[in-house]
């Protein structure tokens, strides 16, 4: 396999390994904690994904404030796909969503995730 997450359709994304998705996923947002997560629940490769972008930015920046049009484009998914897996996300206390105006949203990790 020599795609990137990038050149890869929703549908190959699913079917990949665990042991192929750690290799395109860079080392930075693969949190062991985060990997033992994906093997013991319900959470699908697709969202380990989003969670190693959202802390990605997050330690980049302080926080994510990427809109769900950039996740659709990263992942190559629909922004109502994203919003769903987000609020699943939110659901399960993996990330938490905070806004500042009607504007801007912030995603956090959750602290215990990555301690």
């Amino acid at each position: 396999m020599n795609k990137s997450l990038e050149d890869m359709s929703p549908d190959e994304v699913e079917k990949l390994s665990f042991d192929q998705l750690k290799k395109l996923i860079p080392d930075c947002v693969l949190h062991p904690k985060m990997l033992i997560l994906h093997q013991k629940s319900s959470i699908s490769p697709r969202e380990l994904i989003l969670l190693g972008i959202i802390l990605g930015i997050e330690k980049k920046n302080g926080n994510c404030a990427a809109s769900n049009d950039y996740f659709a484009k990263v992942l190559g998914v629909s922004n109502s796909h994203i919003n769903e897996m987000i609020n699943f996300l939110i659901e399960e206390k993996l990330i938490k969503r905070t806004t500042t105006n009607e504007y801007t949203r912030h995603l956090n990790i959750n602290p215990t995730l990555i301690k």
